[in-house]
């Protein structure tokens, strides 16, 4: 067993070593693009793949093809011009769809992608404008068919910042790539979401976000009819592993937003998927093959989690929650992915930079990422909550009413300013969207009335949520016995003062402290804290949707807090019999278990807090943010087990390489190289640019 491990740690660092090593290859002799009638240099296609190409595609480039795609494809094409830049370019969108079918558009499920919103950060546009020309042009009967049934919507946000690094823009141009645009604002900290808004950040400033905005939301959303089911903002790059850890594929960052238990689902299940779906085409992707021959020791798909879990910060007004928002935005399932490493450092413009190998790769990731989405749009599901009996939840006597609060909550005017949220905001909708989903009653109790164990003996789970309801002496003596009786009570947030009023524990042991945002560190192994996706998840809600501030810094650590997170002294709590599942903060139990009579009392620290109006928010505050590691904590509490039926069957092999299959294909030629080539393209800067695990922080 040591012997082979050993083997295979010299073969792996053989490879790397040749890898690294290996003289750079000469650039492919293939034009950038190929929009005229001789297409052979570019190897049929009017954008090569990535192999043959020399460098990152032009915006003019991106422009002529899109335009001769939609000349050549009139009937799956449309390229349009939505708006303008900061700078004074004109803003398009590019939408793929079946135009001659008859059914209409209102009726077919909307997919959304956004190539690159940091001009700087080149990989999504590579790839989306590659499966645009792949839709357009395939022949396959099932994907021809699937485009009957879906629009796709596919954009880049930030021409400026493209645009100034482009070879041709004003030759002979030395500029580079920015990450901002012509007005030095990062697009990506301007979205209008339901929530705070940051006001040093220029919230729905720019004429890029109001176009898209007011496109793509205000029209083809809300004036045309179509539902987005899924979407993705694309962002590059994921930072590269110090040798001898795993250079990484990529990595997805879950939107923020009030989510109900289906839509979180689908939000985990969607890149659950993806990450599977990139696993199982190994084959159509040399990087990823080499993965897959080295154990993932080498190079391996990446991670999805929320954006403070894996990047360490979160940003409020950002495009994917945006995109998500079912109030101001398109109301879909979507998340951020962070493609792998490209020219970072040193992706200076056109050709600095570029690698083709490492390209292909973020294609190929791109290539699935859409597939994925096409195949989950047209399998709906249903969501199921399996509880272990009838459950009920005393309401919470807090709820947020319009120009409560001392932040700024003017709504914004104007032309394109989508509509907010409606008021009131309460932490009681969450139990109401429950509903729903669950196989038993979920009941809403009223404290005031509650003054009989007798009263609660029918619900197997009693949530007290945030409010503690100190004042309702009769209410917690009827908790108390109900517990003895036999029942499970469960406490959250501001609740776990009940914790003294049911003596369990001293006045003293409960306490609160403002946080970034709400966590839980977990007790590996614990009941409690089963069902988590890494050991890296911690975070159990979103403080920007309920109005929470952050600072839109890139480290949590520089940010000021204001997020309320509550837990039990450690001692006090295990000195009482209690049993410490999760901890916020050092000897500070948040998620734990006590036996109180012939029934058991459970603690959540961090998952319900009152919305906020303490903050700017023009848009409305959400009744919560619950990350899907809150749902799941919650659901342990409850004893209860969610999912969604029916399984997603895939409608074809997926793969993108039609040496592969060439059933449901998006591309029509190999992507990878030989290994030859391989062995020759130049991956020194994986040797040259090792950094920490945690990424390039400024990427999102």
């Amino acid at each position: 067993m040591y012997h082979r491990a050993r083997m295979g740690r010299r073969w792996v660092l053989g490879l790397m070593l040749a890898l690294l090593l290996a003289p750079a290859g000469t650039r492919a002799f293939a034009f950038p693009t190929c929009p005229g009638s001789d297409r052979t240099v570019c190897g049929g296609r009017i954008i090569p793949e990535a192999m043959g190409s020399t460098g990152f595609l032009t915006y003019n480039e991106w422009i002529a093809a899109m335009t001769q795609l939609q000349t050549d494809h009139p009937d799956r094409v449309r390229f349009d011009n939505i708006g303008h830049t900061a700078g004074g370019r004109p803003l398009y969108d590019v939408i793929v769809t079946d135009f001659s079918d008859p059914t209409p558009l209102s009726q077919r499920t909307g997919l959304y992608f956004n190539g690159d919103i940091h001009g700087d950060e080149r990989d999504g546009t590579e790839g989306f404008a590659r499966v645009i020309e792949d839709l357009a042009e395939t022949t396959d009967a099932t994907l021809s068919n699937d485009l009957k049934r879906l629009v796709l919507v596919f954009t880049d946000a930030n021409p400026d910042g493209w645009q100034i690094g482009d070879y041709d823009y004003n030759p002979p141009n030395t500029n580079t790539f920015t990450r901002e645009n012509a007005a030095v604002h990062d697009l990506n900290r301007e979205w209008p979401v339901v929530g705070f808004q940051n006001s040093t950040t220029f919230p729905f400033t720019d004429p890029e976000v109001q176009s898209l905005v007011d496109a793509h939301g205000n029209v083809l959303h809300r004036l045309d009819g179509i539902n987005f089911a899924y979407g993705y903002d694309v962002h590059g790059s994921a930072g590269a592993e110090t040798p001898p850890a795993a250079q990484l594929m990529l990595d997805v960052l879950l939107s923020a937003g009030e989510f109900d238990l289906k839509r979180s689902m689908l939000q985990t299940q969607l890149f659950s998927q993806y990450m599977s779906n990139l696993s199982a085409t190994t084959s159509d992707n040399i990087l990823a093959t080499i993965g897959s021959g080295t154990g993932s020791q080498v190079y391996r798909v990446g991670d999805w989690d929320t954006s403070w879990d894996i990047y360490g910060y979160l940003v409020s007004g950002g495009y994917a929650d945006w995109q998500a928002n079912q109030w101001t935005g398109l109301g879909a399932v979507t998340g951020t992915i962070e493609l792998w490493l490209n020219g970072e450092p040193g992706q200076e413009n056109t050709f600095g930079g570029f690698n083709q190998t490492i390209e292909a790769s973020n294609v190929h990731s791109m290539r699935v990422a859409v597939r994925t989405a096409m195949d989950l749009a047209l399998q709906p599901q249903q969501a199921a909550l399996a509880l272990p009996g009838p459950i009920a939840w005393v309401s919470n006597s807090f709820a947020l009413q319009q120009g409560q609060g001392s932040g700024n909550g003017t709504p914004l005017t104007g032309p394109s300013v989508p509509p907010g949220r409606p008021y009131p905001a309460t932490t009681d909708q969450f139990f109401r969207d429950l509903m729903p989903y669950a196989d038993h009653p979920v009941t809403q109790l009223d404290a005031s009335t509650i003054t009989s164990a007798s009263q609660l003996a029918a619900y197997s789970d009693v949530v007290v949520a945030q409010d503690a309801h100190l004042t309702d002496a009769a209410f917690i003596t009827a908790l108390r016995d109900y517990a003895n009786n036999g029942g499970i009570v469960i406490l959250t947030d501001g609740a776990l003062r009940d914790l003294a009023a049911m003596s369990i524990v001293p006045t003293a042991a409960v306490g609160s402290d403002l946080v970034y945002a709400g966590y839980v560190d977990t007790t590996s192994g614990d009941p409690l804290a089963q069902g988590l996706h890494a050991s890296i998840s911690r975070q159990t809600y979103e403080p920007v949707p309920v109005g929470y501030p952050i600072d839109n810094t890139f480290s949590s650590s520089s940010s000021s807090v204001h997020s309320p997170a509550w837990w039990v002294d450690q001692t006090a709590w295990e000195a009482a019999g209690g049993r410490t599942a999760g901890t916020t903060g050092t000897s500070k139990t948040s998620l734990g278990e006590i036996s109180v009579g012939q029934g058991k009392l459970r603690i959540l620290g961090s998952l319900l807090p009152n919305p906020s109006g303490d903050a700017a928010h023009p848009f409305g505050v959400s009744d919560y943010a619950v990350t899907y590691v809150g749902y799941q904590l919650f659901e342990n509490l409850l004893d209860a087990t969610a999912q969604l039926s029916p399984a997603i069957v895939e409608s074809c092999p997926l793969t993108t390489n039609p040496v592969v299959d060439s059933g449901c294909t998006l591309a029509n030629v190999p992507e990878s190289p030989s290994l030859p080539l391989l062995l020759g393209a130049p991956l020194g800067i994986i040797a040259t640019a090792a950094v920490v695990r945690r990424r390039r922080a400024a990427s999102r």
